[in-house]
């Protein structure tokens, strides 16, 4: 995974929670996070189509200086995926 420029780190991700057209979840197991879980919920609106809702809960390492510089650069990365 790219992180930033030319940092790069590896990330390892376990898919859990599995129900079968409701939702599945992404949870680290290594990487850049101390904890990283992303549940793709879909919400049935017809017969043939859904819409897909992301919920991420991610939290830093321990650090004052990773909540306050990282995460408002996290938030943003995240927001442009999503």
């Amino acid at each position: 995974m790219k992180i930033a420029g030319p940092i790069h780190t590896t990330w390892l991700i376990k898919h859990s929670d599995y129900i079968e057209g409701k939702q599945f979840k992404d949870s680290q197991i290594k990487g850049l996070f101390s904890s990283w879980t992303h549940t793709h919920l879909f919400k049935a609106l017809e017969l043939a189509s859904c819409v897909l809702e992301d919920n991420i809960q991610y939290s830093l390492t321990c650090s004052i200086l990773s909540e306050g510089i990282a995460s408002p650069l996290i938030n943003k990365k995240l927001n442009q995926m999503f």
